[in-house]
């Protein structure tokens, strides 16, 4: 009988004790902390990858990768807080309720509002919309808290809208750069220097721009005993097309047309004379872009203008002589200031 009663006591320590845990909250490392601290990485839900994973599902088909590069350099927080989570881009804060803690649910949340924040003209609205329809109506997103209002207070329910916003994703670029010219011709080369100004309308894959070279040195020729410079002023109206995006490296391809001031002096033996023609012709080219800091890129390009139509070279007292070259090769090096 003591024997019966022994093993009986034994048997109830454990219930009770687990009973007095169950009363008292649990163990520290099984339940939320309370206070909203953010629970361990490794106990994280959602995972700060699972939300940069539902970032790429949002992304544009030909640059899925952008909206998860975005939030990285926006420095995107993730913090667990038990039955809620924040997730937090751009200086800018949210927090939702989920008590279920469905770690694949937070994610697609999380990366919807990193999303808006972010590129709001960038996810299409169907990956938009089907990121919106896959949540529950019966447990709708809480909208970001006011900065006036302490984290502590709950914030009120609004679902998250799954059409994108009117802005395009584009921007404007004013560029700079130093140009260097060549022109084949008669066997040789005619050289020029130069500078280029550009603006610039672009958006994440295609951009429209114009730009304008203004010599500073003219290309110089001799025909006989006479010689002769040429001052070539293009104004160029390109048309380009992102063709690789690798981090801050993207190389573009171009295409266009061109409308040249040439300026053809006589500068010896005199007399001396000068006449101006007008140029028009097709462009083409490549160009390689880094981005830095601070919207600021320096950039790298090659591009050719072809004339159909050139002019005769006239002198007096000897008549024409030669005709104006039909390509032009142009190098660039410069820099580009993007104003989103």
């Amino acid at each position: 009988m003591r024997r019966a009663t022994a093993l009986a006591r034994r048997r109830l320590v454990p219930v009770v004790v687990g009973a007095m845990l169950v009363i008292a909250g649990g163990p520290a490392a099984a339940v939320p902390d309370p206070g909203g601290a953010p629970l361990a990485p490794a106990a994280a839900c959602p995972a700060h990858e699972a939300v940069l994973a539902a970032l790429r599902k949002l992304g544009a088909r030909d640059d899925p990768d952008r909206l998860a590069t975005l939030a990285l350099d926006a420095e995107l927080v993730i913090a667990d807080l038990g039955s809620r989570f924040r997730v937090s881009v751009a200086g800018r804060t949210r927090d939702y309720e989920d008590a279920a803690r469905d770690c694949d649910r937070r994610a697609r949340l999380g990366a919807v509002f990193a999303a808006l924040v972010l590129a709001p003209g960038g996810p299409t609205a169907e990956a938009s919309a089907e990121a919106a329809v896959s949540v529950p109506p019966a447990t709708p997103a809480p909208a970001a808290l006011p900065p006036s209002v302490p984290l502590a207070r709950p914030a009120p329910e609004v679902v998250v809208s799954a059409t994108p916003a009117p802005d395009s994703g584009a921007w404007f670029e004013v560029a700079a750069a130093a140009a260097m010219t060549l022109a084949p011709h008669r066997g040789a080369g005619l050289t020029s220097a130069g500078v280029s100004l550009g603006v610039a309308r672009r958006g994440p894959t295609w951009s429209l721009g114009m730009t304008l070279v203004v010599p500073v040195t003219a290309a110089a020729l001799s025909i006989g005993g006479t010689s002769v410079e040429l001052a070539r002023y293009p104004l160029r109206l390109v048309v380009a097309r992102t063709l690789v995006a690798i981090g801050r490296l993207r190389a573009t391809a171009q295409a266009g047309g061109v409308l040249s001031m040439l300026r053809v002096e006589r500068t010896g033996p005199p007399p001396t004379a000068n006449t101006t023609r007008f140029e028009p012709g097709a462009h083409a080219g490549a160009e390689l872009e880094l981005a830095a800091d601070r919207g600021l890129s320096g950039f790298l390009g090659f591009s050719s203008d072809w004339i159909p139509k050139t002019h005769p070279l006239t002198l007096d007292p000897e008549g024409e002589v030669d005709r104006t070259p039909a390509l032009w090769f142009s190098g660039l090096a410069g820099l580009r200031l993007t104003f989103h």
